[in-house]
């Protein structure tokens, strides 16, 4: 169980909108005469109202007047409560109980290569290391659309109904890495959303992105929203690493689209995937 919340100043103020990202309550109006809105949070299971006179001492209370506690969750909408306004310089703030589910997987290393299992390089051991082999289908041939929650615990959001542009390619010349040679891609250059639910915490992502034999499109790709690579054009295949603090238990990566600088639908090549723990944060 962890709490999050945000602040609103007075009791006059009318009709503020301070927010901090979906994650967090944010109160949308508190009125005059103590009616206080806000938006709920997802995996809050109930919220309190609480004040303070001194914020320096960062001292919170939920006696009456004004405080509230108990107020039940309805979901990921919009609650309002009346607090008492006896304490007309006091300090609000809106505190969310939030219950963060079981991980689907738990926290630890990772390494997912970009191939269906039976490519040429299967099975996929580097350095002793076996290497989860993931395709836009399952070894069975059905599609691996991502339903969250539901084994594998991983899959693909598509930006295209056409499946048939859901592609995957082996590069055989040449001196390079079995994690360079195979890629997937999108043959219309459509934005593509890979999701793996992991246990939250902060984590290494290192993604091998472009391919070996380089491409004149520009490439792009997030993770957890951070741009890794930005409209560029690669020259061959290169790993990329970002250090994520995953909140939401499902690491998302997004690769391809359009590209700004050419204005049309561009390549990204995806190869593999390595998440490492970060440990300062356990």
């Amino acid at each position: 169980m962890s709490t999050k919340w945000i602040v609103v100043v007075g009791v006059l103020l009318a009709a503020c909108a301070l927010t901090i990202g979906q994650s967090n309550p944010s109160i949308t109006s508190f009125n005059g005469k103590g009616k206080l809105t806000f938006n709920e949070v997802t995996n809050a299971s109930s919220y309190r109202v609480e004040w303070s006179t001194n914020l320096e001492k960062y001292s919170w209370s939920t006696s009456a007047p004004p405080g509230v506690v108990g107020i039940p969750a309805s979901g990921f909408g919009s609650r309002s409560v009346t607090v008492g306004v006896a304490q007309a310089s006091a300090f609000y703030r809106v505190v969310a109980n939030v219950t963060n589910p079981p991980a689907n997987r738990p926290r630890g290393t990772y390494l997912v290569n970009f191939q269906p299992v039976g490519s040429p390089a299967s099975p996929l051991v580097i350095a002793g290391k076996a290497w989860m082999q993931v395709d836009w289908k399952t070894s069975g041939g059905a599609w691996l659309d991502y339903v969250p929650n539901v084994a594998p615990f991983y899959g693909w959001i598509r930006d295209s109904e056409n499946q048939q542009v859901s592609r995957y390619d082996f590069f055989v010349p040449g001196n390079f890495s079995d994690l360079e040679r195979s890629y997937v891609y999108d043959d219309y250059g459509r934005r593509n959303r890979f999701e793996f639910e992991l246990e939250p915490g902060r984590y290494l992502v290192t993604i091998g992105v472009g391919r070996p034999s380089g491409s004149s499109d520009p490439h792009n790709l997030t993770v957890e929203g951070q741009v890794m690579v930005n409209d560029e054009v690669l020259s061959g295949s290169q790993a990329r690493a970002i250090e994520i603090q995953l909140t939401d238990g499902s690491l998302t990566v997004t690769f391809g689209g359009r590209s700004a600088s050419t204005g049309t639908w561009a390549y990204t090549f995806l190869a593999y995937m390595k998440v490492e723990p970060v440990n300062r944060d356990r």
